[in-house]
């Protein structure tokens, strides 16, 4: 704290929620998004009594309470007679549009990630929610992932928190693709790009337009409105819990709801895109192929294309780390590297001989040497 090294419980939290919170944005009036693309609507999420209890009964009794310290082991063990009360509950909040003040609070616990240990930004926030309304959220998303693919709204080249899609789909997809054109003697440039802070800088009025234009509507367009806004946090560090702190940006992290909406928020980033791209979430990369030596045409149309990416995710208030997004060039034959310059707001992109990729560090010949090394 200014430059000093604090050990008290309570100072350390204060400073963890500070730094947490200060990655969200303020509101301000954000492009306006088209509305209705989708001629289908979802206005209602229907359930019974029995969903609320297979709910319950799946409900892992080795998990942390929440903020509203109901254990889940209390809520499965008494599912029988919690059912029906906590259905008659959940179909309320969702007729009303409305979510219990209490149900919209976090506990937050920093788990170390890499870096300096002095800096909380390098400390991943991991938030507890209240499990009752976990449960409701189980039931909407199932909902309205079914909605998604029964219309075919969600991209198609999103693998991230997809059921029957996982990451090794999409590094297979990606590199069978690469392979195939480097084995046709063909360049392959390879751009990977890395979001600053994706999750928690969701503009809330941003993402209720596009929830709208895919055809959620009525109630439980306004209950994801009343989930989504007058939210809190507090960290908790050794027991002790810091002030609490508005968030005012942001998929609610440890949640259930929270992944699927943003993905909603992040659908149609690549619709401007000519070049081919693949998401896993908020990792996203895209690629161009051309015949021999990179021509003045096909590198113009890969710049075209991040300055496209970047002012699309700038009009949503997201933004990328330059610094952190990388250049692949898979080239065969003589001639020596290839050099051209790619640029990312004004900033060059770095080109590396390889790069981890989902985990699976890739070298610029496809020979995966350094993610064998490693492992």
């Amino acid at each position: 704290m200014n430059d000093v090294l604090v050990d008290d419980p309570t100072l350390m939290a204060d400073q963890f929620v500070s730094a947490f919170a200060s990655v969200f944005i303020t509101e301000h009036l954000p492009n306006p998004f088209p509305h209705q693309t989708c001629p289908e609507t979802i206005s209602t999420v229907v359930f019974f009594p029995s969903d609320v209890k297979t709910q319950l009964l799946s409900l892992k009794t080795d998990s942390a309470m929440g903020p509203d310290n109901l254990h889940p082991r209390m809520l499965k063990e008494c599912a029988s007679q919690l059912a029906y009360p906590l259905y008659l509950i959940f179909r309320s909040s969702l007729s009303l549009g409305y979510v219990p003040a209490k149900w919209k609070i976090s506990h937050v616990t920093p788990i170390y990630k890499k870096g300096s240990r002095c800096d909380p930004l390098n400390y991943r926030p991991i938030s507890l929610t209240p499990i009752p309304c976990k449960s409701l959220e189980r039931l909407v998303s199932k909902a309205l992932f079914g909605f998604l693919q029964d219309n075919l709204i969600l991209d198609d080249s999103q693998h991230g928190f997809r059921a029957e899609r996982a990451v090794s789909d999409q590094l297979i997809l990606t590199y069978n693709l690469v392979t195939l054109w480097y084995d046709q003697g063909s360049t392959v440039n390879l751009i990977l790009f890395d979001f600053v802070k994706a999750f928690d800088r969701v503009h809330h009025q941003t993402l209720l337009d596009k929830l709208q234009s895919v055809g959620i509507s009525g109630n439980l367009l306004q209950w994801i409105k009343s989930f989504l806004l007058d939210r809190s946090m507090r960290v908790s560090v050794g027991g002790s819990l810091s002030n609490n702190v508005p968030i005012t940006s942001g998929v609610p992290q440890g949640s259930v709801l929270g992944p699927l909406l943003f993905l909603i928020y992040v659908n149609y980033i690549g619709s401007s895109l000519t070049c081919k791209y693949m998401m896993f979430a908020d990792d996203l990369k895209l690629f161009l192929h051309h015949p021999g030596d990179p021509s003045s045409p096909a590198s113009a149309i890969l710049q075209f294309n991040i300055d496209t990416l970047a002012a699309t995710a700038s009009s949503w208030e997201l933004k990328f780390a330059p610094g952190k997004c990388v250049h692949l060039c898979f080239r065969r034959g003589l001639g020596g590297p290839f050099n051209h310059e790619y640029y990312l707001d004004g900033i060059v992109l770095n080109q590396a001989s390889s790069h981890k990729d989902l985990g699976v560090m890739v070298d610029n010949k496809l020979r995966f040497h350094p993610h064998i090394r490693q492992t």
